[in-house]
């Protein structure tokens, strides 16, 4: 699949202040800032590749996040310090302990 294929099927969503997600109209790579935002998966593309069972069952949660290029920087370190606009990193990274926790169930997305 490629990026405009992933924009298609799951939506693009801006991060607003107070754990605010908006959809935004992307419909292509081409209809953003290349030099300030970066397009960020959910679940990694790699999971999609390595782990097709597990994407399967994970697949209903996959969203695109329009980020600034530092914040999709610091979002991969993982760290718990990290809050941008009231979301943990975990809420904008798939994390296989938090979904076995039930953390995404319900209130997801």
């Amino acid at each position: 699949m490629s990026f405009d294929d992933d924009i298609r099927d799951y939506g693009v969503y801006a991060i607003r202040p107070n754990r605010q997600l908006v959809k935004v109209g992307i419909k292509s790579v081409n209809d953003y800032y290349h030099g300030a935002y970066e397009l960020h998966h959910f679940i990694p593309k790699s999971i999609r590749k390595i782990n097709k069972e597990l994407y399967a069952r994970v697949e209903h949660l996959q969203k695109l996040f329009l980020i600034p290029k530092n914040i999709h920087q610091q979002l991969h370190g993982c760290s718990d310090n990290f809050d941008y606009h009231g979301f943990k990193w975990f809420d904008l990274l798939f994390s296989r302990r938090k979904w076995k926790e039930g953390y995404y169930d319900g209130s997801f997305g």
